[in-house]
């Protein structure tokens, strides 16, 4: 059996193997930065011109910069009208380049960039109660780790309170020309508006019941230890009173609903508060005085390397044309 040792000059070898590879390296570079020495001492005169130039095109260029116009609009879509709003926000992007289409809805050409429709997430207000069924839905979902994921997702975000319609325009708008004409357009459905005039009246009809039943109620506490005869609510000596006081109180809890979306209700997608005008410049806004010069200097720097290439590449050719004679 032959005993195989390694070599220690083959690893002396491969030391001095990298060390020159390392020593390649830098001598590389070192050369490089020479050349760019020699590069800007030789073409000095035009490198100062062309920043000159660049620095005051840049300049210009940053002076006639515009900023977008971010407005924040919060909404409350009413009447189950949610799919209606985002598939609204979907047809307005599509049609932001239609002069026709936006002059017929009231809206000035050339303003609108961009509509986004995000909904404000609210666990509390998605859940109205412990006894909830989505409630316990979200429990089930908290309990397998994917309520984040699942709140999120376009199904459920549908279903919030609040959505936030964000919309970039070209120039600031105001209320009276802007945002009047944007809602309009989203409560210009015909099948909605029946459903929101149905829905109206129905809830004055609840709200009307109860009202009776609370007034039925505080006249059963004012006479307690009586009998209540002929009223649609009554107290008799084997009932709680305790259950009395708690069916009061869940009328008075819906009564402040109520009122509330009674005032929502006045529209089908019911315009809650507005953020108007928030300025968004991009990345490169006021830094083009730096842009343009380093612009020019690089396509001047690339022309005259390919300029010495194919000099070099012609005379090698050349001379191997000549050797060959």
């Amino acid at each position: 059996m032959v005993n195989q040792q390694g070599n220690p000059y083959d690893k002396e070898i491969d030391f001095n193997h990298v060390s020159g590879k390392i020593g390649g390296f830098f001598t590389s570079i070192s050369d490089l930065f020479f050349d760019v020495i020699l590069f800007v001492k030789k073409y000095y005169i035009i490198l100062l011109i062309l920043l000159v130039i660049g620095v005051g095109l840049g300049y210009y260029k940053d002076s006639k910069y515009k900023p977008q116009y971010e407005s924040k609009l919060f909404v409350v879509p009413n009447f189950r009208s949610a799919d209606y709003l985002y598939s609204q926000v979907d047809l307005l992007n599509s049609k932001i380049g239609d002069k026709e289409f936006l002059q017929q809805n009231g809206m000035e050409y050339g303003v609108i960039k961009e509509v986004e429709v995000q909904p404000v997430v609210d666990i509390y207000e998605y859940i109205e109660e412990p006894n909830d069924p989505k409630y316990m839905i979200l429990k089930l979902m908290a309990d397998s780790g994917e309520i984040a994921k699942i709140l999120e997702e376009k199904i459920t975000s549908k279903n919030y309170k609040y959505q936030a319609l964000t919309i970039t325009t070209a120039k600031p708008v105001d209320e009276e020309k802007f945002l009047k004409p944007l809602m309009k357009y989203f409560n210009a459905n015909p099948y909605l508006q029946i459903m929101q005039k149905e829905w109206a009246n129905n809830l004055e009809i609840k709200i009307k019941e109860n009202d009776t039943l609370i007034k039925q109620i505080n006249g059963i506490l004012n006479n307690f230890g009586t009998k209540g005869q002929g009223s649609a609510v009554f107290y008799n000596e084997e009932a709680s009173i305790h259950e009395v006081i708690k069916a009061k109180e869940k009328l008075i809890s819906d009564q402040g609903k109520n009122r509330i979306d009674r005032i929502n209700y006045e529209k089908i997608i019911k315009d809650a508060s507005a953020v108007l005008n928030i300025e968004r410049y991009g990345m490169l806004a006021g830094k083009m005085k730096l842009l343009y010069p380093l612009i020019l200097i690089l396509a001047f720097a690339c022309l005259i390397t390919f300029r010495t290439y194919y000099k070099k590449q012609m005379n090698k050719r050349q001379l191997a044309a000549s050797n060959n004679e």
